[in-house]
């Protein structure tokens, strides 16, 4: 279903939706319901200008949110997805397909390597969106604990494989929310880069530590094919882009 998906999509321009406000009540880590249901509100506007939320999540399907969650640092410092989004967009989906399936929110976190004893769903836990996510009845787990799929990229230019989280090859839907910020190497973080969260550093396997790293491969000059590469096997159904506070100047880098 996936690649057909795929073989549909890869290659077409997007239709795009730019919803804003002046204003938006509450901060990432202190807003009430108020707050989220006026985010719900905008995603139901931009999902309707593109057909309606109907139209990418069916009843009965599997939906990752592929979430960006680079830091456990709190959510006032907006370094990763803001909480308000992750609530309302989880509650928009119940809303609109009542009979959906799993709902998982996920991400395999920079700061693996960089923080010790620490995986992604800690580092949700410090930034607010694992709490965001089970408020509105979601799964939150860890890509980087997942089982590994070796996944072979067709006519790739520079990235010819990857070890693929299974809960994306099972995902009937996949959307990815990326935090709208600046980066040293990509200049700017939005839909595509967010993919930088479906690779892992390590793997254990049958008992022996199998270092592929396939976070650090190819990620210099050539990021931007890593990540088109990447585009032929694993194509998010839908994209939505968290400027509500977007990062500009010194921040996280992926």
């Amino acid at each position: 279903m996936r690649n057909a998906h795929i073989a549909e999509k890869f290659g077409e321009k997007s239709t795009v939706a730019l919803i804003k406000r002046d204003t938006v009540a509450g901060s990432p880590g202190k807003y009430t319901q108020d707050a989220v249901n006026e985010v719900k509100a905008m995603l139901k506007e931009g999902a309707d200008y593109l057909g309606g939320m109907k139209k990418f999540v069916k009843p009965g399907n599997s939906v990752l949110l592929k979430v960006n969650s680079v830091y456990p640092v709190p959510p006032e410092a907006a370094w990763n997805v803001d909480p308000r989004l992750v609530e309302a967009l989880i509650g928009l989906i119940k809303d609109e397909v009542p009979d959906v399936g799993r709902i998982i929110v996920a991400d395999d976190s920079a700061a693996v390597k960089q923080v010790p004893d620490i995986d992604t769903v800690d580092v949700m836990v410090e930034n607010g969106i694992a709490a965001a996510a089970r408020k509105a009845g979601a799964e939150v787990i860890c890509l980087e604990y997942d089982s590994h799929v070796r996944t072979t990229i067709p006519d790739a230019r520079t990235f010819p494989y990857f070890e693929c989280p299974k809960a994306l090859l099972d995902a009937d839907v996949i959307i990815t929310v990326p935090k709208w910020k600046n980066h040293i190497e990509g200049h700017m973080t939005l839909g595509v880069k967010n993919a930088q969260g479906y690779y892992t550093r390590v793997l254990k396997q049958d008992g022996m530590t199998d270092h592929r790293n396939d976070k650090e491969r190819r990620h210099a000059n050539d990021i931007h094919l890593k990540f088109t590469d990447t585009l032929k096997v694993i194509y998010p159904n839908l994209t939505i882009i968290d400027g509500l506070w977007a990062i500009q100047g010194d921040g996280p880098g992926v």
